[in-house]
């Protein structure tokens, strides 16, 4: 199995931003095929090293991650979050 998550620094922290962003992310597991499970929350804390937005998505394989990356629907999220957000890091690991 592989984990991929990804956490974002939001342009404009506000709660509302925030619930946006995660609704927008949380669409991607009705919209992309191959997504075993998926979760995204914002930060409840607010500590000055804290990311906003965190993203957690599960495949069976890299197949599936790589068909992820690439599907229209990813893409189209991708540019939203490019325009909302000033920070991205990400892992990948396989159990």
């Amino acid at each position: 199995m592989i984990t991929h998550i990804v956490c974002f620094k939001l342009k404009e922290r506000t709660r509302e931003k925030m619930a946006e962003a995660v609704s927008v992310l949380e669409g991607l597991a009705d919209t992309v095929p191959r997504v075993r499970s998926l979760e995204a929350g914002y930060d409840v804390v607010g500590g000055g090293n804290s990311f906003d937005i965190a993203l957690t998505v599960t495949f069976d394989n890299l197949e599936d991650l790589d068909a992820y990356r690439v599907h229209p629907e990813h893409k189209k999220v991708v540019e939203y979050i490019k325009e909302v957000t000033t920070e991205r890091v990400a892992v990948d690991y396989e159990k």
